[in-house]
């Protein structure tokens, strides 16, 4: 995916499995050109998601 400088995306994630007694998933944001290189913030919206950092990666 390509994103304009400045321009805020809402990504929703659904788990699937009600079954599951513990599940998750990962995501970062990352500069194509230097895929080790962060860019932008990532940020949950309420407190059953968290966001930690690990490497200078969000």
């Amino acid at each position: 995916m390509t994103f304009t400088a400045g321009q805020q995306i809402r990504l929703g994630i659904t788990q699937a499995d009600s079954a599951g007694r513990r599940w998750g998933y990962e995501l970062s944001a990352r500069r194509a050109s230097a895929p080790a290189v962060a860019m932008g913030t990532l940020s949950s919206p309420d407190n059953l998601s968290l966001v930690l950092t690990s490497g200078g990666l969000q």
